[in-house]
């Protein structure tokens, strides 16, 4: 595990050595009409020694090719159920629940290489949330018990493959940073984050399916 992390650390050293020609386009594209970005993942990671899927919805603006920026919502997907005392070590309450979690965040992704097909990036986030346990298992924000906040870091380097202009396949390799009120979760918080799945991009799929649309005469269309 911690080859891969050193790795990833590397990529991202290695990706933000940008060249001064990168940022004269990296510049030049603030100048360009912003347009829509928005999509929504699935991410894999480990909490409490277990593997685990995070949601997360994103949606901002992108200028040209190079640079997005907007607010996303993420969430734990998986459930994790156990006692009280064995998520958090200020609690003595032997009663049990599903460990959830949950954050808003903000999130930045630059290309530093884009093709026709391909697209090499670096996304990452930070942002503000929240750890509880609840006694459903679907997500809710109505009984929450043991509340405590928390802060999260997650940086991360992605390499994609489009199929077509609204579909495409993408890997991301990175790491999640959390900052915690209870001491014993922190150290299950932190952990590395990778993505294998296949990304629908709406805002594309709507400009290639209504190319006379207002909307996509304003913010489109859709490309490569």
């Amino acid at each position: 595990m911690k080859s891969v992390i050193n790795i990833a650390i590397a990529i991202l050293l290695s990706a933000f050595s940008l060249s001064a020609q990168f940022l004269d386009s990296l510049i030049s594209s603030f100048k360009k009409k912003p347009g829509i970005d928005f999509s929504i993942e699935t991410r894999n990671s480990f909490l409490f020694n277990d593997t685990v899927k995070f949601r997360g919805i994103k949606a901002g603006v992108r200028f040209g090719k190079k640079f997005r920026v907007g607010l996303s919502f993420n969430w734990l997907k998986s459930n994790l159920y156990n006692q009280a005392a064995f998520f958090y070590n200020s609690s003595k309450d032997s009663s049990k629940g599903y460990f959830k979690m949950a954050y808003f965040a903000i999130y930045a992704k630059i290309l530093y290489h884009k093709t026709k097909r391909w697209e090499f990036s670096t996304p990452l986030q930070i942002g503000y949330g929240n750890s509880w346990l609840q006694q459903k298992q679907k997500l809710s924000f109505k009984n929450q018990q043991f509340k405590k906040a928390m802060i999260i870091y997650e940086p991360t380097v992605s390499v994609q493959f489009k199929l077509l202009k609204w579909l495409g396949v993408a890997g991301n390799i990175g790491y999640r940073f959390v900052w915690h009120k209870d001491e014993k979760i922190l150290s299950y918080l932190n952990g590395p984050i990778y993505v294998l799945n296949i990304n629908f991009m709406i805002d594309q799929l709507f400009f290639e399916i209504c190319p006379g649309c207002q909307v996509t005469q304003k913010y489109g269309p859709a490309e490569w």
